[in-house]
């Protein structure tokens, strides 16, 4: 029962790692189409 919370945390953590990873990359992409496309 341990080891799977704990796997499951490691697992969380890789996931919630990612995500914050992710966002800021897919934002600022969003962010340069939109000025692109405004000019």
């Amino acid at each position: 029962m341990h080891a799977h919370f704990l796997t499951l945390g490691l697992i969380l953590t890789a996931v919630v790692n990612l995500l914050l990873g992710f966002i800021p990359a897919l934002t600022s992409s969003i962010f340069i189409i939109f000025i692109h496309d405004v000019s």
